[in-house]
């Protein structure tokens, strides 16, 4: 809201799309009922004998209790994420209405999506890219180029 303000777009044209895509948002770990940590838990502290956790165990049992948040999916899978149907179509008019204003949304999600073959994050990242990378007509930037491409500077 605050970015498409920022922008000048009114809020209200794209609310009801943002509400339809954010409601269609789902992860499969979004909430972890008790009963489903419980056994998972007890599974594990039931699996060896020893007095103390490994830790493999702890990393078992922080996975059986973590969640994931839609966003977090988003943020690792782009649009490929939004469902199909209403949440796509939102998805598109929103997306239309934000070039249309010079808001381009990544469509891999975060930027190291682009190139998962360079772990990291933020600006080390993009220099370990280029220096992986220095060719920049290498085709590990084709989906780079695209988005670029896109962009009606």
């Amino acid at each position: 809201k605050a970015i498409t303000e920022a922008c000048g777009i009114d809020w209200i044209s794209i609310e009801k799309d943002y509400r339809i895509l954010v409601s269609n948002l789902h992860s499969f770990k979004e909430k972890i009922k008790r009963v489903d940590a419980r056994d998972s838990i007890n599974k594990i502290l039931d699996g060896a004998a020893s007095q103390e956790l490994s830790n493999q165990e702890i990393k078992e049992i922080r996975v059986a209790i973590s969640t994931i948040s839609k966003w977090d999916t988003l943020k690792k899978s782009g649009i490929s994420a939004i469902p199909p149907g209403d949440a796509t179509n939102a998805f598109k008019r929103v997306n239309e209405l934000l070039h249309l204003n010079g808001i381009y949304i990544v469509p891999v999600g975060e930027l190291e999506c682009f190139v998962k073959e360079v772990g990291g994050h933020g600006p080390e990242w993009v220099n370990r890219v280029l220096e992986t990378y220095p060719d920049i007509g290498n085709e590990v930037y084709t989906e780079i180029r695209k988005f670029i491409e896109g962009i009606e500077l």
